[in-house]
């Protein structure tokens, strides 16, 4: 971690990203990161992301220029991680806070402890710059101030917590300025946790100390060793045996680059120590073996321009490099950070990183942290909603994939053009289409969702699919469902499909040829016709339906009854279904008889293609002789209450009762003898329809029951048969028949 020296009470800011790592070597290349995060209440000159911090999914961001107490009072904000998401948790302020605190000049935190630095802290009592630490706990996911850790007998200008690193029992605490040997030599203080109370364990300078070294600049914590830098060129590693810390080994520049110890970090067995004012800048590994430290390589960038290594972290075979005041073609100290991967005992740069916002002067870099392939980086002068300078931080995948296995990390296949990432998911598109996670429906190697966002297609209905793609049966390029909801189309069926489309594919007829499915329009049909050539029938109602191709329904009305029936009239009821019976005894010896279609009345409509059955016969005990009957047609999806909806009516008469030798119109001994000679089947009987008064379909033969009915009729005796009924309610008629009367 490091301090800036041209503004040394500037915390530096931090960024996060998740990478997926390869062991291989991979090509070195560029990306851009973002968008950043940012405090929720930030506001110009906060700073926030000046330090930063990650431990897992929590990180820390100190915004030492925030001033909520006065100038500079400082603060810092925990956000956790869910998914890909980072989200403020808390706003962590001293409850003594005061002006020029500088409270979040450094920040760490491991588990749920954190550890914030206030350097600037007045401590007790007008003792300028004396500095403190104030250790914040968290319970669930509240934050709580515990102690306010100081310099028994703080100095002017000491600085205690301008660097700070902890794990969850050990901290070291930076004080570069204090005079614990020399002026400004500087020194560190130990604490150890027990529950909640962090006690001093030692407090110790380097073996070498001299004036203004500024021991304690950068401290650094793994384990049983820590590293500490200060300001005049060296760092040193520390070993704990026990309770007991020993200074290992002194560590400089092998060849004498400014501003070594600047910026510290461990990792196990290896320290990457930062020294920004060498040039453009540097960084140095050092690794350890049977307890001797050696300088194993040197690391720089050839396309840094400042301050690379101003800030490093570490994690197991990764390096992050902090350049906050390197020049891209964002602007002037816009800033970038550095990834290096070790490989074989051989560090090699893997990626050079920006900010997808950068401007001129953010300082990209101001502070850097790493846990679990996450990177933070603080960009401390990012100008955001907050205004100027109000600072920004970034999440990023530092051990990026290389999905399409071409050598080169995918982000830097997105930055640098080889790939596209149209959806911004940090994906190469030909990866989020070999995997599913985006389809390309047309083929044309571009996400779906892209073609539609690019506004190469169209996505009507707003489903994610690409017009295009989906089902267009009139083929006029757009999907039908829009064609629907735009008016194009019609669906009158609500069936999903353009009723042009039903009538084409012949789910519909149209036999009226004006575009509408014959089910969804109500036209006036034509009328029934009499039976050619027909005359009437004492039980019988015959008539021709006709219209073709019309889906309808045939209503029977008595226009007319004999007594006693007449209270029927004005009644409806419906023709049901067809069946063809045959007709016997009609002609003797004439071999296969005609076959003719044959229903009886019920209640309910019946709707079918009619004119297939040709002539319709009628028959039941709700046909009377001696009545008239109005026959219309309507057809389906007709309002069936509307009269305006019906055909004109076709009226039929029925014969009077037994009068066989019509027009006589009265039963008489003439009747009666042609019934007796149909029924002994002699030749030149009367038609047998005249005869036929006992209609039981398909038996429309002249037999012993219709003779007897026509003797009874002639005695003037009541008629044989109960006549007309009417359509009862379930109120009145619990039980019906499967005609929808009543069940005796």
């Amino acid at each position: 971690m490091i301090r800036q020296m041209q503004r040394p009470w500037l915390i530096v800011g931090a960024l996060f990203l998740t990478l997926v790592w390869s062991e291989r070597a991979v090509a070195q290349c560029e990306f851009q990161v973002g968008p950043p995060v940012t405090a929720a209440d930030g506001l110009e000159q906060d700073e926030f992301g000046a330090s930063v911090a990650i431990d897992v999914d929590t990180a820390i961001m100190g915004a030492p220029g925030d001033d909520h107490a006065g100038d500079a009072s400082g603060s810092a904000y925990v956000f956790i991680r869910s998914g890909a998401v980072w989200t403020q948790q808390a706003k962590l302020i001293a409850l003594d806070a005061d002006v020029g605190d500088r409270f979040g000049f450094d920040v760490a935190n491991s588990g749920n402890i954190a550890f914030v630095g206030a350097p600037g802290d007045d401590f007790p009592i007008d003792v300028f710059d004396a500095g403190s630490v104030y250790v914040f706990n968290r319970a669930g996911t509240v934050w709580t101030q515990g102690q306010k850790l100081a310099k028994a007998t703080p100095g002017l200008y000491e600085e205690f917590g301008r660097s700070v690193a902890m794990d969850t029992t050990t901290a070291f605490i930076g004080a570069p300025f204090n005079t614990l040997f020399r002026e400004e030599s500087g020194s560190v203080f130990v604490y150890i946790r027990s529950g909640l109370t962090w006690s001093l364990l030692d407090n110790f300078g380097a073996s070498d100390n001299f004036i203004d070294d500024g021991f304690g600049h950068s401290v650094a914590l793994s384990g049983s060793t820590a590293v500490v830098g200060n300001e005049s060129g060296a760092a040193y590693v520390f070993l704990r045996t026990g309770d007991t810390w020993n200074e290992q080994q002194i560590l400089v520049s092998p060849d004498g680059g400014a501003g070594f110890g600047l910026s510290v970090a461990v990792r196990g067995d290896v320290v990457l120590i930062g020294a920004p004012l060498d040039g453009a800048g540097s960084a140095y590994v050092f690794t350890r073996t049977a307890g001797v430290w050696t300088f194993q390589q040197k690391l720089t960038a050839p396309e840094a321009t400042a301050g690379f290594g101003n800030s490093v972290a570490m994690e197991t075979n990764l390096a992050v490099v902090g350049a906050s005041l390197d020049d891209t073609v964002a602007g002037v100290s816009a800033g970038a950070t550095y990834l290096f991967v070790n490989t074989g005992g051989v560090w090699s740069q893997e990626a050079r990183v920006r900010a997808g916002d950068a401007a001129a002067g953010d300082e990209f870099g101001s502070d850097v942290a790493v846990s679990t392939g996450r990177v933070l980086v603080g960009a401390r002068f990012g100008d955001n909603a907050g205004g100027v300078n109000s600072g920004s931080a970034y999440v990023f995948a530092a051990r990026s994939p290389d999905c399409n296995a071409n050598g080169v990390l995918d982000a830097c296949d997105i930055t640098n053009g080889t790939s596209a990432d149209c959806n911004g998911n940090n994906v190469p598109d030909e990866c989020d289409l070999a995997d599913g996670t985006s389809l390309d429906c047309n083929a044309n190697g571009m996400p779906d969702e892209c073609d539609i966002v690019s506004g190469a297609s169209a996505d009507c209905n707003a489903n994610g699919i690409p017009d295009e793609c989906e089902v267009d049966c009139n083929a006029n390029g757009v999907p039908d469902d829009c064609d629907i909801r735009d008016g194009t189309s019609q669906d009158c069926n609500a069936n999903a499909v353009p009723d042009s489309c039903d009538i084409a594919g012949g789910f519909s007829q149209d036999c009226n040829v004006n575009g509408v499915p014959d089910e969804c329009e109500c036209v006036n049909t034509m009328s029934p016709v009499p039976e050619p050539g027909g005359v009437a029938k004492s039980r019988y109602v015959s008539f021709v339906p006709g219209n073709p191709c019309v889906r309808a329904a045939i209503r029977v009305t008595y226009a007319s009854l004999p007594a006693p029936f007449g209270g029927f009239i004005g009644q409806h009821l419906w023709v049901g279904p067809p069946h063809l019976v045959s007709e016997s005894s009609l002609v003797p010896g004439a071999g296969n008889p005609p076959r003719f279609a044959a229903a009886e009345l019920q209640c309910a409509p019946y709707y079918t293609q009619w004119e297939s059955w040709g002539t319709v016969s009628v028959s039941a005990a709700d046909v009377v002789p001696g009545a008239r009957y109005a026959i219309q047609m309507i057809e389906a999806g007709c309002d069936l209450i509307d009269e305006g909806s019906y055909s004109g009516p076709l009226n039929v008469p029925t014969a009077v009762w037994g009068d066989v030798t019509a027009p006589v119109n009265v039963t008489n001994f003439t009747d009666i003898f042609a019934i007796v000679v149909k029924f002994q089947d002699k030749p030149g009987a009367v038609s047998k329809p005249y005869a036929d008064l006992q209609p039981n379909i398909p038996n429309r033969v002249v037999n012993f029951l219709d003779v007897s009915q026509d003797v009874a009729a002639f005695q003037s005796k009541p008629y044989p048969f109960s006549g007309p009924c009417a359509c009862p309610s379930t109120a009145t008629c619990p039980t019906l028949d499967a005609c929808g009367r009543c069940s005796p």
